[in-house]
């Protein structure tokens, strides 16, 4: 399970890399370039990522001990 929550976590944190990029205007070529809305839904898959591979490595490290 930790390892796909960590995979998960990693997807989730690139695309909203992507999304923030794209709603900023900074990645150029789509139809969500320049779009603040995808800035905002880029910032909480972010959050959403960091907090699934954070998750995951807790549960790493707990089994560990």
């Amino acid at each position: 399970m930790r390892g796909a929550l960590g995979i998960l976590g990693v997807l989730a944190v690139l695309v909203g890399a992507v999304f923030i990029g794209q709603g900023t205007n900074v990645i150029h070529g789509s139809s969500m370039s320049g779009h603040g809305a995808y800035a905002g839904l880029g910032a909480v898959l972010l959050v959403i990522g960091v907090a699934l591979v954070i998750w995951a490595w807790r549960i790493r490290a707990g089994r560990r001990v």
